[in-house]
């Protein structure tokens, strides 16, 4: 039953076109707004690229700005504990009393290190 009144409308829609255009403003209107929605998909599958583009080497210079961020941090780890060995062993010269304030003061400074920064 919906079908029929569905058929029906339409029907009368396209009456109601015939009667008030003309057929070559209905061609036009038919032929132009074809050419208008297929101009309009090919704009949004350019700009969709473009800013896929403009994403893309964005995203590049993020990763590599990351990257080299990750290599100095590195750098500067190993240095920093290279350090703290270098004073661990240089803490045996020193008396026992010393050297054991020494290796726990290393031991607090390692953690906080590691767990706070």
């Amino acid at each position: 039953m919906t079908g029929s009144l569905m058929s029906l409308d339409s029907a009368h829609m396209l009456l109601w076109l015939l009667n008030h255009f003309s057929t070559f403003t209905l061609a036009v209107i038919t032929v132009g707004g074809t050419v208008v929605l297929a101009v309009a998909n090919d704009m949004v599958g350019v700009t969709l690229g473009m800013f896929g583009a403009i994403y893309g080497i964005i995203l590049a210079f993020v990763i590599v700005t990351l990257w080299t961020q990750l290599e100095s941090t590195e750098t500067i780890v190993a240095t920093e504990a290279t350090d703290v060995s270098l004073v661990a062993r240089d803490a045996a010269a020193f008396p026992p009393t010393v050297s054991t304030r020494l290796d726990a003061a290393l031991g607090g400074y390692v953690h906080a290190v590691v767990e706070q920064q």
